[in-house]
């Protein structure tokens, strides 16, 4: 997993224009906030804490939440007319 440290200059591509150089940075900034907030959403959902490393192994895959999510959800309903359903109510 990529660290969530500050950006280093290997990071920063081989330009010299200051205002190019601001946005790259800016938007590695926002993709690690991003990726920082997809990694707590994980954790939260695996009941994880976020002391733990989040290894491929621990992440369950589609298939595996598929056939968690259908042992709640009854096999003549999907999942998006459920949640329409608990908007509405």
């Amino acid at each position: 997993m990529e660290s969530h440290s500050d950006i280093s200059k290997s990071d920063l591509p081989q330009v010299t224009d200051p205002l190019m150089l601001r946005a790259y940075t800016e938007a590695l900034k926002q993709k690690q906030k991003w990726q920082a907030s997809i990694d707590e959403l994980i954790r939260m959902v695996l009941g994880l804490g976020y002391d733990q490393s989040l290894d491929p192994g621990v992440i369950p895959s589609a298939e595996e939440i598929r056939k968690e999510m259908n042992r709640y959800i009854p096999e003549n309903e999907k999942l998006s007319d459920l949640l329409i359903t608990m908007r509405e109510e």
